[in-house]
């Protein structure tokens, strides 16, 4: 357990649980039954029954043509206008490229159901002319891109995957999905969760055939979605809208084939669907690298090289390290020859009227087989120049079992409350031959190194997420408090055997064997408490305030083999280390949002509060105590110049705490020539982020143009300081290096530079019913660091 039992922080946990308890008495002191409102619903179809997503629906004061409120219908063209008091409305229902509806609508002592809502096309009639044109592709709907998937000639079994593809502005590379440069995080269907957050799932088992539209949408979270109020956070999310997604339909497919060297690839998916269950089956099994994973499908992939990680800083290890942590994989598929089992199961159902439910499970089994030559050139001062050169076979077999669950519980007209567990654990078994040298500018070598390593890796991640929602009789009034828990387990066991030499035969020397052993156990509770109020003018006014703490404990330690009783019982002090660490979090602020003709605008800031509190239980008792404050302003500006150009700008900063890896001060000598070493004295990184997105379509060819991009800038980076010994030296760290032993730390930089833009311009080829797609990237990274101090 973490011995820090200072007042100070025993008070503010106390603070935030008293804190979380009045908020959620309090919940319950609310007369939300002060007076009775009801719903207007209904369906905005076209003439062919086609549902018209996100059409605009005003309503109005029948009586003095004030406006009310407005919605959007979802992707199934449903919509339900909350909290109406009894009186006489006038509905308003309006849709690019059809004729406006509106009627009267009086609510009494119930519901108003106004059933299929039928927007006929605007037609122009010219006498003597006609007009023929291509389907239309792609429209923008504000800060949604839809591409009309019938336009889009894909093969009879083409999946998801290969129709996207097609769609200007989307790109599919390595595993990852990328919409206007930016990674897709999430696949829903008709709205709903598929498979949690592996977007590799949906494009690859899915049909085309399956899919009426695609959308592009910067996702909300669920406190947005049931608030109405948009967070300048977004989650980049492609929306796969379903052909006749009421009708209740089985669909699926298998396939199998074996091809020479033994290759094979097996799988299939079947499917269950109808207006409010869906159920989805999917199997993946070969050995051509088709793989789906996600980043909890790798959680314990990072081993005694990784040191533990936590506090949510950026990937632990440095430098050339030939071993290679679970980060590497978050974004792209794993390297090297794979073997893959896959099998999962998605279930989405409406339970009533007032509880749905999304649940998803998926195992994943992995064999990796992965072979790597490494050459890297050092340069310096003194005109004379290093090379070191590596070659290692590394096999690994990772097992990883997860399961997410998603309840929506509608208890009234008032209340909601959305609870999201997911469970996520893991094995995974690496070996390894690592071969490293270095030789001079005369290509002579010196000083090598052979590694062997075993090792049995474990992960558990266990997941909470409460949010619970009130909603005032006033509109555009609510209250909301979030509570998560995030708990995160590795242990991990590596055997390794080291062969050093300088390529002199009476040089080589065997070291002793070592037992690497890590445990670590990090914890993290927050409660988010929101409030938002519609002011007089039709602008939103949001104060947060957002209390967390996390405390975890990084175990490692380094038994060598006692040649007597041949068993790992002695203590190696200087690959050892025990570290507790505890972070206090109080984050503030309050932002204001306002919508003025075809834009919005949302300014906001926050104050932030971090005390980082480390203590060191071995080699030696040492403390840490850092405390941050930041100021967070956010700005964010949306603008519709037309029904078919938007302009998306924000600001955003961040911080980033150093990771528990790169603070902990001991020796991970996974590669004894690629040593790494912490430091206890880093500050938190602060980054700025100014993005841009321009889109526009042209509806009379067929036409599309996007435009992103990002410029990021980084204060007190952390960045690698690498030191190469060029004679047999000690550290400054007190750590022996042997010539050529290369020593990786971690030092605050500032400078870091990260430039991304994305450009995509798409037109159609009618005559052979297909579409071109420009696109272009440019991107620039200045990386601060360091070499021997230069």
């Amino acid at each position: 357990m973490i011995r820090l039992t200072d007042k100070i922080e025993l008070n503010y946990i106390r603070v935030l649980i008293i804190m979380t308890l009045i908020s959620l008495t309090s919940l319950y002191t609310f007369n939300t039954y002060g007076q009775d409102v009801y719903s207007i619903s209904g369906r905005v179809i076209d003439v062919n029954r086609e549902p018209l997503a996100y059409a605009n629906i005003a309503c109005y004061n029948a009586e003095d043509s004030t406006f009310v409120t407005g919605t959007l219908p979802g992707a199934d063209g449903n919509f339900n206008i909350k909290y109406m008091r009894q009186g006489s409305y006038l509905i308003k229902i309006s849709y690019v490229g059809y004729l406006e509806w509106q009627s009267e609508v009086k609510v009494e002592d119930k519901d108003v159901h106004v059933g299929a809502i039928i927007l006929p096309e605007d037609l122009v009639e010219l006498s003597a002319i006609t007009v023929e044109g291509t389907r239309e592709r792609v429209v923008i709907k504000g800060d949604t891109i839809e591409y009309n998937a019938a336009a889009y000639k894909t093969n009879p079994d083409a999946t998801v995957g290969a129709l996207v593809k097609k769609m200007p502005g989307i790109t599919v590379e390595n595993g990852k999905v990328q919409a206007e440069g930016e990674d897709v995080r999430r696949v829903t269907i008709d709205g709903e969760d598929y498979f949690g957050n592996d977007v590799m799932l949906a494009m690859t088992n899915l049909p085309a055939e399956f899919v009426s539209k695609v959308q592009i949408i910067d996702g909300q979270s669920d406190q947005s979605r049931l608030t109405g109020i948009i967070d300048p956070v977004t989650i980049k999310t492609i929306n796969i809208i379903t052909k006749n997604p009421d009708s209740k339909i089985v669909f699926g497919k298998i396939r199998s084939g074996y091809g020479t060297d033994e290759r094979y690839n097996s799988g299939g998916n079947i499917n269950f669907f109808d207006a409010k269950e869906r159920i989805s089956l999917i199997g993946s099994f070969n050995n051509i690298n088709q793989q789906n994973f996600s980043s909890q499908d790798l959680i314990g992939t990072s081993g005694i090289g990784s040191q533990g990680g936590g506090m949510r800083g950026r990937p632990s290890g440095a430098g050339p390290s030939s071993g290679q942590s679970g980060n590497d994989f978050f974004v792209e598929n794993q390297q090297g020859i794979n073997t893959t089992n896959a099998i999962g199961l998605n279930y989405n159902n409406k339970w009533g009227d007032k509880i749905s439910v999304n649940a998803s499970y998926f195992y994943n089994q992995t064999l990796n087989q992965n072979i790597n030559y490494l050459t890297r050139n050092y340069f310096t001062t003194d005109s004379s120049s290093l090379s070191y050169n590596e070659e290692s076979t590394q096999n690994s077999n990772n097992q990883n079992h997860r399961f997410n669950l998603k309840l929506e519980y509608n208890i009234n007209p008032y209340n909601t409350i959305i609870f999201k567990p997911n469970v996520s654990y893991q094995v995974n078994l690496p070996e390894g031959v690592i071969s490293g040298w270095y030789q001079n500018n005369l290509e002579e070598p010196y000083n090598g190194t052979v590694t062997l390593s075993e090792g049995d890796l474990t992960g558990l991640s266990i997941n909470g997420d409460l949010l619970f929602i009130h909603r005032f009789v006033k509109p555009g009034r609510t209250f909301s408090i979030n509570l998560k828990n995030e708990q995160t387990i590795k242990a991990t066991e590596d055997y390794r055997e080291f062969l050093a030499y300088d390529f002199d035969p009476d040089s080589i020397s065997v070291e002793p064997d070592q037992k690497n052993t890590l445990d670590y156990n990090s914890t993290r509770r927050s409660a988010s408490l929101n409030f938002t109020e519609q002011l007089k003018n039709g602008a939103n006014l949001v104060v947060k305030y957002t209390p967390s703490y996390e405390q975890s404990v990084n175990d490692i330690r380094t038994n060598i083999l006692d040649s007597i009783s041949n068993d790992y019982s002695k203590l190696d002090s200087s690959l050892t280390s025990n570290l507790n660490t505890f972070i206090l979090t109080q984050n503030a602020g309050i932002s204001y949002q306002y919508r003025f003709g075809k834009s919005m605008f949302n300014i906001g800031a926050a104050y932030q509060n971090n005390r980082l509190k480390g203590e060191y239980i071995f080699p030696e008792q040492e403390r840490i105590d850092k405390t941050y404050h930041s100021i967070l302003p956010t700005i964010m500006f949306m603008h519709r110049f037309s029904d078919s150009k938007s302009l998306v700008l924000f600001y955003r900063p961040v911080n980033n705490l150093p990771s528990a890896g790169q603070l902990q001060e001991v020796v991970d000598n996974s590669n004894p020539l690629q040593l790494t070493f912490g430091n206890s004295e880093l500050e938190q990184e602060y980054s700025h982020s100014l993005a841009g997105r321009f889109s526009s379509t042209n509806s009379e060819d067929n036409t599309f143009f996007s435009a992103f991009m990002m410029l990021q800038f980084t204060k007190d980076y952390i960045g690698t300081s690498t030191y190469i010994a060029r004679n047999d030296t000690i550290n400054i760290n007190g750590i022996m290096l042997a010539p050529g032993t290369q020593l990786n730390s971690y030092t605050n930089f500032n400078n870091y530079i990260n430039l991304r833009t994305f450009f995509t311009y798409g037109v159609p080829i009618t005559f052979i019913k297909s579409n071109l797609n420009l696109t272009g990237k440019i991107t620039y990274r200045r990386n601060p660091g360091t070499v021997n101090e230069i």
